[in-house]
């Protein structure tokens, strides 16, 4: 495979020219949110994610059909955004770091892709089979999704909140989940580790007041 990298805070996007001939797009996460005002490369992004979206252009068509997107993290968010749909913060100013269990559809655990990337990757189900195990680094949700689009895994226990979904073309597959097992564990442990460091200095800087 060849891949080609774009560096989005730089400006850097796919000519149309370009887009045209590849197989699949990656818009990946970022620590900054899809939905910042005045961030211009995170609204550039989402310009861009609406062209690449659009199902009347023409000129965006491969030899196999239209291009593909997969999106994950501040990736998916920004999709959600230029299609139509709508994103905000999780409550509380939460922030999800770590393992996650989701729900497929049946419809979508079915389907020859997600068979193939089974057999291809390992399982992807708990013992059950019937929830999907990831990893997150998040603090924004999905509040509504663009019109057409289609829930194809929710949180587990809750099937009103939507984890995964695909548009009505079947273009884009939009995840909030965005990094593996190993990046989540050290990223977990880095938050973990400094949040302890944190309670440390704090109740000594509390022993040194009381002296």
């Amino acid at each position: 495979e060849t891949w080609h990298h774009y560096r989005a805070y730089d400006g850097e996007f796919p000519s149309d020219e370009d887009f045209s001939t590849y197989c699949g797009i990656l818009v990946s996460g970022s620590s900054h949110r899809a939905d910042g005002e005045g961030l211009r490369w995170a609204e550039a992004t989402r310009e861009w994610c609406a062209r690449a979206l659009d199902s009347r252009r023409e000129d965006y068509l491969n030899a196999e059909g239209k291009v593909k997107v997969l999106a994950m993290g501040f990736g998916a968010y920004a999709c959600c955004l230029a299609c139509g749909g709508k994103v905000g913060m999780l409550q509380n100013s939460s922030h999800v770091v770590g393992q996650t269990a989701l729900t497929p559809t049946r419809e979508w655990r079915d389907g020859e892709s997600f068979v193939n990337a089974v057999k291809a990757y390992g399982p992807a189900l708990d013992g059950t089979g019937e929830r999907m195990v990831v990893h997150q680094n998040r603090s924004q949700r999905f509040e509504r999704l663009p019109e057409g689009a289609a829930v194809v895994a929710t949180a587990a226990g809750d099937e009103k909140e939507a984890e995964i979904w695909s548009n009505r073309e079947g273009t884009l597959l939009a995840w909030q989940c965005s990094f593996s097992d190993g990046v989540a564990s050290v990223l977990s442990h880095k938050v973990e580790s400094g949040l302890d460091a944190v309670k440390s200095t704090t109740a000594r800087v509390k022993r040194d007041l009381g002296k």
